[in-house]
């Protein structure tokens, strides 16, 4: 079955491809090389998956833009790239929630550069992105551009471009780095060590407002991106939101009341939408629970903490951590 995605950015694609090779050239490259029609592109709000991503190989090659044209163009990325997602992560109404939408919602951007999150036990967030199933050529560019929409939402939602937000792309710098949007430059370390992309974000930034949160129109949003969500490769996007707010959450034991005011929704619209995914609140509740404390023992974090981070007594924490998992807390099998 075909994965589907948003189209704009293939528009900007096509777009500065024709100005680049005129017209003509422009489109039977697109028609040969990708199977894309250009009235298509510009008529319909989705484009398959594959065909976006060799529209990108097409870029990237000698016959299309150029290699580091397309670095340019990926540094220059924004939170509007994000369409919709875009405008719920903005109108959030901390980072935290925003944070959580953006690696909720990723799948309907782009399905093959999924994010993760996770809470480290410093507090901080911390969301890895890394393209799966990409061609080598074009990793560079999927990474390059999913940073600078990391940098560009940080600014978007504190209002500073220095907000503390620490960025990692998993290569070595490009040839006339330098000459790069250099807003984005000054944010970004390279480790090419490592297998994945990051946006680290201090816990100190996590439960501030956003500059521009807007409770009505990210209510508008949610509503307006719910077509999109039957073209996401079937994911099961508001019980993953769920679980995002779950994890994020210090302590984690939000009640149903509390998600669905951070998703900007209804208890009972919340609970209707889980039940579309054959889901509850509370079974993800319990799932998010287990999974977090068995992260919080493996990082060997002290048992009245993780009891703490949890939400729970520390003098009950104990059995009810051998009751779901089998084992004593810090002493795994």
């Amino acid at each position: 079955m075909s994965e589907y995605m948003q189209s704009f950015n293939a528009r900007a694609l096509v777009y500065i491809l024709v100005d680049c090779k005129g017209g003509d050239v422009a489109s039977k490259l697109l028609q040969s090389s990708c199977e894309i029609n250009v009235n298509d592109v510009f008529s319909s709000p989705v484009i398959e998956t594959q065909q976006m991503h060799r529209l990108v190989n097409l870029c990237v090659s000698r016959k299309g833009l150029g290699y580091q044209r397309m670095l340019e163009f990926a540094c220059n990325a924004t939170a509007q790239s994000l369409g919709l997602v875009g405008s719920i992560v903005i109108s959030s109404r901390t980072i935290r929630s925003a944070l959580a939408a953006l690696q909720a919602f990723s799948a309907i951007v782009d399905p093959g550069s999924k994010m993760t999150a996770r809470v480290a036990t410093s507090g901080n967030m911390i969301l890895s992105f890394r393209p799966a199933s990409i061609e080598k050529g074009i990793r560079d560019v999927y990474l390059f551009g999913n940073a600078a929409v990391a940098h560009n939402v940080m600014h978007a939602l504190t209002g500073v471009e220095q907000s503390g937000a620490i960025i990692s792309i998993p290569c070595s710098p490009p040839e006339n780095w330098s000459r790069f949007n250099s807003s984005f430059t000054r944010n970004v370390k390279f480790v090419p060590g490592e297998s994945a992309g990051h946006l680290e974000v201090p816990a100190r930034l996590l439960d501030r407002h956003c500059v521009a949160g807007d409770p009505e129109a990210r209510a508008i949003a949610m509503r307006a991106v719910e077509p999109w969500l039957q073209m996401a490769a079937h994911e099961k996007v508001f019980s993953e939101l769920v679980c995002r707010h779950l994890t994020m959450a210090i302590p984690a034991n939000l009640n149903l009341a509390a998600v669905a005011e951070l998703m900007s929704t209804t208890e009972r619209t919340l609970r209707r939408r889980l039940e579309r995914e054959d889901t509850s609140f509370q079974r993800l509740k319990n799932t998010t629970m287990v999974e977090i404390a068995i992260n919080l023992a493996a990082a060997s974090v002290d048992q009245s903490a993780a009891a703490k981070r949890l939400g729970k007594e520390s003098h009950h924490f104990g059995k009810w951590f051998r009751d779901k998992t089998g084992y004593k807390y810090g002493n795994p099998p």
